[in-house]
């Protein structure tokens, strides 16, 4: 695709997150600077990453509790 993700330090070196809460971290901030907002559904990351959209879920629901998204 035509967009790149960028992963803040803070948020790469957060030992509460685990790899693929930073990957999403990473969709989510390129997808919201591409389009103004984040369009996406949870099943979106899950075929990107080969996981079930609950995994998603998970996944945001700590980024958004560290007040990353």
């Amino acid at each position: 695709s035509d967009y790149y993700t960028i992963i803040p330090a803070q948020v790469r070196t957060d030992k509460h997150l685990l790899p693929l809460d930073k990957l999403i971290f990473g969709e989510v901030f390129a997808l919201a600077r591409r389009n103004g907002f984040c369009w996406a559904q949870n099943s979106f990351f899950a075929d990107i990453y080969g996981v079930r959209p609950e995994t998603v879920s998970r996944s945001l629901k700590k980024l958004e509790d560290a007040c990353y998204i």
